[in-house]
């Protein structure tokens, strides 16, 4: 089903006048976009600041997930030392969240989290089942999960929206009530036109009343409200760059065909821009701006080569606000930029060291 909202979504694309770049379809809004324009613009931003991880005696080697909820920073690491560390704003360690193992509070597999005002969430994918913490680390309890999830949001009234894996559950989307008893369905499976061998970092994003989500390898956006109703779609047309629906059903298959482009991480709209990071054949990953107001947009390649990289370009974005986008950076970021930020000694002695420095991009309003 999901993939007959595409076709309908193009087919109304080749029928509309080739003048703008935003078309509407019903409740689908259509988006074109061209790989060509390598160029961000700086007038986005007022400044740039930066925050210095200091990871004390626990450390992680991955970014796959930051949240900054309130004064404190969340960064889940789920493919190297698999936890979830917090900082304080000023990027001094706080704690960790949770242990490995099979006792009460601890996980086997985590594999997504989230906060909100009074608890922070993890899921145990091995044990299928969600673990709920005060928000100074306490073990609060644990909910059993009766499907497998590739990711989840909380949502009002201590409801979820979850993203079952395929094979799981029949639709990509369910909202559930605080146990997990599925309440609505979105989105169901099509098989001949999906692929799900990896999952998506970061498959839900919120941006103020409105969570969007995305997943490998689709060109849509799908819009939630907080209270789990689907109120909108958005397809991003990349044209020549589309992965075509017979590579969709095999990860292996995509990889090996043409300089296709899909999303990385679910894009997010921060006032009138639409951002994510994408990536492309080799995983040659990019920074992805769209203005929905002018239909101006920019793709900013990565590439880690000297002079290349200038500190204002928005280097691996993970967490975007109504005030800020959040990148980060490491050594051999930081020696790739033509024109140095000024960080402090025990930052720079970090970076060699293989630790990281957080890049807060702030938007002009």
């Amino acid at each position: 089903m999901k993939y007959l909202y595409l076709f309908l979504a193009v087919f109304c694309l080749a029928g509309c006048n080739s003048g703008g770049n935003q078309q509407n379809a019903g409740d689908i809004e259509i988006y074109r976009l061209d790989r060509s324009n390598q160029q961000l613009s700086s007038a986005l931003f007022d400044s740039v600041s930066f925050v210095t991880l200091k990871e004390d005696n626990e450390f992680f080697s991955r970014i796959d997930k930051l949240i900054i909820h309130g004064e404190y920073i969340y960064i889940l690491d789920v493919w190297s030392v698999n936890s979830l560390l917090v900082f304080d704003n000023t990027g001094a360690f706080v704690r960790k969240i949770g242990n490995r193992g099979d006792g009460p509070g601890e996980y086997t597999r985590l594999y997504d989290f989230d906060v909100d005002f009074s608890f922070i969430y993890l899921y145990d994918y091995n044990k299928m089942r969600m673990l709920k913490y005060d928000l100074q680390g306490n073990f609060i309890n644990e909910t059993a999960v009766p499907f497998f999830m590739q990711g989840f949001k909380v949502l009002k009234n201590r409801k979820y929206l979850c993203a079952p894996a395929n094979g799981s559950d029949k639709y990509q989307v369910v909202c559930t009530d605080s146990t997990f008893k599925i309440e609505a369905s979105f989105l169901p499976f099509d098989n001949d036109n999906f692929a799900d061998s990896k999952r998506t970092d970061n498959i839900f994003q919120q941006f103020g009343e409105t969570i969007s989500y995305n997943r490998y390898i689709s060109d849509t956006v799908y819009l939630f409200s907080t209270e789990g109703k689907l109120i909108n779609r958005v397809l991003f047309d990349f044209g020549d760059k589309t992965v075509p629906h017979s590579l969709r059903t095999s990860f292996e298959n995509f990889f090996s065909g043409d300089d296709y482009l899909f999303y990385w991480d679910t894009p997010v709209k921060i006032h009138r821009f639409w951002m994510a990071f994408t990536e492309g054949k080799g995983f040659q990953k990019s920074t992805f701006l769209y203005d929905t107001d002018s239909g101006e947009h920019y793709f900013y390649e990565w590439k880690l080569k000297p002079g290349q990289l200038d500190f204002t370009d928005i280097y691996r974005p993970v967490f975007a606000n109504s005030q800020y986008i959040v990148g980060y950076m490491d050594y051999q970021v930081y020696k790739s930029f033509k024109n140095k930020p000024v960080l402090d000694g025990s930052a720079v002695s970090i970076l060699e060291e293989g630790g990281y420095v957080l890049c807060f991009y702030h938007l002009k309003h």
